[in-house]
Order: structure tokens, then sequence, then C-alpha cells
């Protein structure tokens, strides 16, 4: 069992799942055991977190309970507290202080403004009814500047029509005058977690933009790959969409008809390069096997591909139709040139048959 002094010098057992922070960590606020109901040597209070467990009022090593508490106070929480009262002013520092919050005050709106733009308090504490710049009017600008930023609005009970108008402006809370510890305190808790909302929000929308660039950057290079293997390709490949329309021609396909890719990839059609009576054999060969896309695969087959400049070259060709969700999405073509394809000068070209049993070899 581990042990720890308390408070008063002693030596007394480390409460299960407590560990110890810093004080570079945990800034000027008081940590917290979150032992609460538990008879704990030494003076304690109300953790300021609003955790539920106990804080302790010793000087010294603080003490927190959970990485959450830890978190939350690693980065002291700032209060601009504007009020043309100084009583008002001073009571309400120095409990926001007790509380382990820092605090700035400002007499009036005009200087809460400049203090804010200076200070960049995390959240900010403005009286409605101000001479010259009002609570309403500072809560406007203090938006405008940075709409993140929580406004809690204190009214008297006569001003209630003006602290509604001012949650419309999207303040944080109101509370009204003369308002307790209690009342002030849960108006700053729920200003609190909405800062803390916002920034796991802000965390979590930043790590999805992080993995969808880390995605697109994985898809870009497979994507480049794919080109390179398609480009650096020995056979010709040449690809349509599902209106006919050609959309990729490769490197070797370009050679083999001396054709520029511009001039052939959404500008002609797959059926235009081959002859027409080819053209239509070879659409009756791939769908001989109706829809069904596991019969709608053509290899090997012979033909004729046209060429720039009129003329037509013998090729082998492998062809398969591409499907998604068994709707046709386009064709696929890989092939090359042979010099001879069995077949006499001018006379119809067909599909290579297969040679028969016993039947010899060249």
């Amino acid at each position: 069992m581990k042990l720890e002094n308390d408070p008063f010098g002693r030596r007394v057992p480390l409460p299960p799942r407590l560990v110890q922070a810093s004080p570079e960590r945990i800034g000027s606020a008081h940590g917290c055991l979150s032992m609460a109901g538990q008879a704990l040597p030494g003076p304690w209070h109300p953790c300021p977190l609003r955790c539920g467990g106990l804080a302790s009022a010793a000087p010294g090593r603080p003490q927190v309970c959970e990485e959450d508490c830890i978190s939350e106070m690693e980065e002291s929480w700032k209060v601009l507290v504007i009020d043309d009262d100084a009583g008002i002013r001073k009571v309400t520092a120095l409990a926001l202080k007790d509380a382990g919050y820092e605090v700035m005050t400002a007499p009036d709106g005009e200087s809460g403004i400049r203090l804010f733009l200076e200070w960049s308090p995390h959240i900010v504490i403005t009286d409605v009814g101000m001479p010259g710049m009002d609570g309403l009017e500072v809560l406007r600008r203090i938006k405008e500047i940075d709409p993140d930023k929580e406004v809690i609005v204190t009214t008297a009970f006569t001003e209630i029509a003006l602290a509604i108008r001012a949650m419309q402006l999207d303040a944080t809370g109101f509370v009204t005058k003369p308002f307790s510890d209690a009342a002030l305190s849960g108006a700053l808790a729920r200003a609190r977690e909405r800062c803390l909302q916002r920034r796991d929000q802000q965390s979590y929308t930043t790590l999805m933009e992080e993995r969808w660039m880390d995605t697109a950057e994985e898809l870009a290079r497979m994507f480049q790959f794919q080109r390179l293997l398609i480009e650096s390709s020995i056979d010709a490949v040449v690809a349509c969409d599902r209106r006919g329309k050609v959309v990729l021609f490769n490197r070797s396909a370009e050679e083999l008809l001396g054709r520029a890719r511009d001039q052939v990839v959404g500008r002609m059609s797959l059926m235009e390069l081959f002859p027409p009576p080819e053209a239509g054999r070879f659409q009756d060969e791939l769908y001989r096997g109706g829809e069904d896309p596991r019969l709608t695969r053509l290899y090997p087959f012979e033909t004729r591909l046209l060429c720039r400049d009129g003329s037509a070259i013998d090729v082998v060709l492998s062809a398969t139709v591409l499907f998604e969700e068994k709707e046709q999405t386009g064709i696929v073509v890989y092939f090359r040139k042979v010099e001879s394809c069995g077949r006499s000068t001018g006379g119809p070209v067909g599909p290579v048959q297969p040679a028969s049993e016993g039947s010899a070899g060249p």
C-alpha cells in the first residue's frame, strides 16, 4: 500500500485510483480527491471542478483523482468580470480566485472589451445594466470577435427581459443579483462544459480531417501506382464507360494504333476502333453469356483494329464487361498485335480454335 503525506505531514494510505500531478501541470488551482463521503485527514473543500470530489485546501503539491480533472486543469481557466459596481467586482473576483480561476476585472464595457482583446479569457461575466456600453453590446462585440467565447450575464430581477435577449444572442446563461456562490458556480460549470465540448468537437474534426488527408494521400498513391502499372503494360489497354466512350488509352495502344491519347479519350467510342463487321462480331461474342458478369468475358479473340491512317492491324485481345451492383459500367480490352491470325488474307476473322487431340504440333 502506498503512503502519502497528509496536509499535516502525517503518513497516510494513498486512496485507490489517486494520482499525483505536479504544480506545473495543475497550475494555480487546487487539486481534488474523488473520495467524497470518506473521512480523509486534513482540511478539504468541494473540488472547484464540481466533480463530486474533495479538493485539498493545504499548500504544497496538489492531488487529483482523475485524468479528466488533470487535463481540464492543465490550462487554468481565465475569467473576466465586467461590472460598474466596484463592490460586486471585488467580491466576485475573490470568490473566483478561491475556486481556482485566474481573474481580471473591468469597470465598464469599453475597458472590458480592451482587456478581452489583450487577455483572451475563456469566460466573461458581464453585468447587463451598465452605463455607456451595456452588457448586451459587450456580448455582441465578444461574439463578433470570437463566437466560441462563453459569456455569462448578471442582471437585476427587473431586467429579466434583457437576460432573455442575451440568451438569444448566445449567452451561456444568466444569474440574477444578488447571486449566490452556488448560482455562479453552476453557471461557470455550464460555461466550462460548453468550452470542453467545443474543444472536443474541434479535436474530433481535426482528427477526421487528418485521417481524411491520410486516406486521400494513400488513394492518390494507389491511383498513381495503378496508372503507372497500366502505362507500363506491354499489352495495349483500352477502356470505355457505360456509354461506350473511351476513357482509358495507354501508351502501348497509342503505339500500336498510331493514335494520340487526346484524339481518342472522350472523343471516340470503343466500337469505332473496330472495322464495322468486326465491331458487331466482337459485341456478339462478348455478350454471348447475356447479362451474367461471370460469362461476359472474351479470351482469346482474334480480330482487327483500325489505325489512324485507316489501315487495319491483326490483333488478339481479351475483354471483360465491368459491372457494379449488376449494372454495366464499362468494358476493358487488352490486346497485342499478331503477325498472322491463322486465316487466309481477306477471309473472315474468327475466334482461335483449340487444337484437336492427337494433332501434330509445329
